[in-house]
C-alpha cells in the first residue's frame, strides 16, 4: 500500500538528548519495511536533518526523502537532488536580521551547510553541537544576507520573543511566515511554506493520497503539518493548539503508539491511536 509519515523531529521523534530512541527506531523500521515512505520533517537545516535520516535508514536500498526548514526544502536523501525550494525573499530577510539586532534578539542566517550569527555565544554554540553544523560570527548579519535564505531563526527567552511574535506577525504584509517551533526559537519562512505545503507536494510527487498520508507532531510549526495529512496525529506532549489540529493524538512519548503501518488491519486498533475530542 502506498503511504507516507511525515514526522517531526525535536520533542517528537527524538529524546531530550536528540537521540531516536530505540522504540521509536524500531517503530519507524517496520514501517520502511513495509514500504511506508518514511519522512523527516523539520525546521531544522537539510545537513541535520539528513545526517539523522541516513542514521535511521543507513542503506541506500530505495528512495527516500527529507523536509528541513519548516517545509522550505524538500530533498531526495542520498543523491542530494532538490526536489522543491523556496527561500524567504532576501530583503525580508534582510530586514528580519536588522530587527534582531535593534531588539538585541539573537538570529541565525544559513548558507549552505554553515549557520552566521552576529554573537558566539552559548545559543551558537547549542545549536551548532544539535545540528552538527558550524556556526560563524559576523559582525553585521543584514550586511553579508546575499541570497533568499531558507528560514531566518531567532533564538531568546520565550517570554521575550511572544511580544515581538505579536508585532512581526502583523509587520509580515504577506511577506513572510513566522511561527515558534520551540518555545526560544522563532522562525521566518517564505510566506507561501510550511510544513504542511511540503508533505502535500511530497506526497503528490510520490502518487500517495491523501488519506494513506500521515504526520506526528507537537509545536506550533507542525499544525498545518497536521491539518494537510488524511492523519494528523498529536504526540502526548504537545501543544494544545496543536491538538487541536489533530485528528488522533498517543498514548504515551513512545512513537509505537503512533506510527501507523497501513497494512494493519485497522490503524487505530493496532497503534492504540484516540481521536481528538
Amino acid at each position: 500500500m502506498n503511504a507516507l509519515i511525515a514526522l517531526d523531529l525535536d520533542d517528537t521523534l527524538l529524546d531530550p538528548e536528540g537521540r531516536i530512541p530505540e522504540v521509536n527506531r524500531e517503530a519507524l523500521t517496520e514501517a520502511d519495511r513495509r514500504g511506508v515512505h518514511v519522512v523527516l520533517c523539520s525546521g531544522r537545516p537539510v545537513f541535520s536533518t539528513g545526517r539523522l535520516a541516513r542514521d535511521l535508514f543507513p542503506n541506500a536500498d530505495r528512495d527516500r526523502y527529507a523536509i528541513s526548514y519548516n517545509g522550505a526544502l524538500v530533498t531526495a536523501l542520498y543523491d542530494g537532488e532538490v526536489l522543491f525550494r523556496r527561500g524567504l525573499p532576501r530583503d525580508a530577510a534582510r530586514e528580519l536580521a536588522a530587527y534582531s539586532a535593534e531588539h538585541d534578539l539573537g538570529a541565525q542566517y544559513y548558507r549552505g551547510d554553515d549557520f552566521f550569527t552576529a554573537a558566539a555565544d552559548d545559543r551558537q554554540a547549542s545549536y551548532a553541537a544539535a545540528t552538527g553544523m558550524v556556526g560563524r560570527t559576523v559582525s553585521d548579519l543584514a550586511a553579508i544576507i546575499d541570497d533568499d535564505p531558507p528560514k531566518i531563526l531567532f533564538h531568546a527567552p520565550h517570554e521575550r520573543l511572544e511580544g515581538h511574535f505579536a508585532v512581526l506577525k502583523e509587520k509580515a504584509h504577506g511577506r513572510w511566515y513566522v511561527a515558534f517551533s520551540k518555545p526560544h526559537y522563532l522562525e521566518f519562512v517564505h510566506p507561501e511554506v510550511n510544513k504542511g505545503t511540503a508533505l502535500r507536494f511530497l506526497a503528490e510527487r510520490l502518487g500517495v493520497p491523501k488519506e494513506n498520508t500521515y504526520a506526528v507532531g507537537d509545536s506550533l510549526n507542525d499544525a498545518e503539518m497536521l491539518a494537510a495529512a488524511g492523519t494528523g496525529i498529536a504526540v502526548a506532549n504537545a501543544r494544545p493548539e496543536v491538538t487541536a489540529s489533530a485528528t488522533s493524538f498517543t498514548s504515551g512519548r513512545a512513537l509505537a503508539t503512533a506510527i501507523p503501518v497501513p497494512a494493519a488491519a485497522s490503524i487505530s486498533a493496532s497503534f492504540r491511536l484516540s481521536p481528538t475530542a
